[in-house]
């Protein structure tokens, strides 16, 4: 992850499309790098459930470029929050995926699964 200063560009409707390419682009690799099961793989935000030490996650993937997990929840005693967050930002004409804080993400299988896990790592701690 890099932390500079940048400043956001707008992203207009003709480029909606480019978001699109790129939230297909990450669904793609996390099939890869994860056992998914799909809850919803027809309309966006698309869907699936993920199982970590008896504890479920939904990963959400919205068309139009962001990435959210938050665990499933059998009660109504914890808010379900999410634990993990990336989205798509333009800076100089360019489409990155960033988190929370406005770090770029580099979206390469072993990162990705490593920042992911440690998301999920964290949040289990909590429930301890």
């Amino acid at each position: 992850m890099e932390n500079i200063q940048r400043t956001r560009e707008t992203i207009y409707p003709n480029e909606w499309n480019i978001l699109e390419n790129l939230s297909k682009n990450l669904q793609e690799l996390l099939l890869e790098i994860f056992s998914l099961e799909e809850l919803n793989t027809e309309t966006s935000p698309f869907r699936y459930k993920f199982t970590h030490k008896n504890n479920e996650y939904e990963f959400i993937i919205s068309s139009m470029g962001s990435f959210t997990i938050r665990p499933i929840m059998n009660t109504t005693k914890r808010k379900n929050s999410p634990i993990f967050y990336l989205s798509v930002s333009k800076y100089a004409g360019k489409f990155l995926w960033e988190d929370e804080k406005q770090e770029i993400v580099q979206l390469e299988k072993e990162n990705l699964k490593k920042l992911i896990l440690l998301s999920i790592e964290r949040y289990e701690t909590t429930l301890s």
